[in-house]
């Protein structure tokens, strides 16, 4: 969540009372200039709702605020920025200093602190953010999303695109077909890619946490594409086809030296059971 001196609010930390008291400390943080920094701010929810103080959704979390300053913390945004034009993902690391995590068991609801930014390689496998205990920091991937990759253009990768992209893949359709591969088919989609399969796709599943959907306009082009990507360490891999067709090109692909196990990792025939 992003706030400012004016008090406008991009984003939110979950509304309702705890939001309120992020608030109300970021708001101080901003307004008095010799205070620290930083802060963690420990919410409790778990007040008993016969109270009538609001808090009935009980738990407990917390947050950490940073107030950016241009001297200290510009270039770094710069940086960021920068990277995420190029498609790179970074590492958003914040240095607790001495805060040291669960303080509030000991009475304190916020600790102060001085906050140091900076951007390091992205080593974690998944897009959350993590505690890094031992290093005594704050870790959030910043441009590290699972992705899509969509090959073919047909009445199925429309409805797909869509659902992924409501579940928060980035989402690029690959057709080798101009009159399908339109950006106004695909609204939701990250990017659009006309072109031959064999130049294109292999630079599209080179990242990290990437799934990849064959589902072309014929067996030949879904066994094609399969030849191509079928030993990239995918997070999924599916092929759209009955079993009957499934078999027939896995088999021809074995006959080409393509690996058995390679071909175990595909999704075949691809949906639910």
């Amino acid at each position: 969540m992003v706030l400012d001196l004016g008090g406008s609010i991009k984003g939110t930390v979950g509304g309702g009372c705890g939001e309120a008291e992020v608030y109300e400390l970021a708001q101080e943080l901003l307004t008095k200039l010799d205070s620290p920094r930083g802060a963690i701010l420990h919410v409790d929810l778990t007040e008993n709702p016969d109270d009538g103080g609001g808090k009935v959704c009980g738990g407990r979390f917390d947050v950490l605020l940073h107030r950016m300053e241009p001297s200290e913390d510009l270039g770094t945004l710069v940086e960021l920025s920068d990277c995420l034009e190029r498609r790179e993902a970074r590492t958003w690391q914040t240095s607790l200093g001495d805060a040291e995590p669960g303080f509030w068991k000991t009475g304190r609801s916020q600790v102060p602190f001085e906050p140091r930014l900076s951007l390091a390689d992205v080593s974690l496998k998944e897009p959350g953010l993590c505690l890094d205990v031992d290093g005594h920091s704050f870790l959030e991937p910043i441009g590290l999303s699972r992705r899509l990759v969509i090959v073919g253009a047909g009445h199925i990768a429309r409805p797909l695109a869509q659902i992924a992209s409501v579940s928060n893949f980035g989402v690029t359709v690959l057709d080798d077909r101009a009159d399908y591969a339109r950006e106004e088919l695909f609204p939701s989609a990250d990017s659009v890619v006309c072109g031959l399969y064999e130049e294109i796709l292999p630079g599209l599943v080179c990242h990290p946490l990437t799934s990849v959907v064959l589902v072309t306009r014929g067996h030949r082009h879904d066994q094609d594409c399969l030849r191509l990507i079928a030993h990239e360490d995918l997070e999924y891999l599916g092929m759209i086809g009955s079993q009957r067709r499934i078999d027939a090109v896995f088999a021809d692909l074995i006959r080409e030296g393509v690996s058995a196990e390679d071909l175990g990792k595909v999704r075949a025939p691809i949906g639910l059971d």
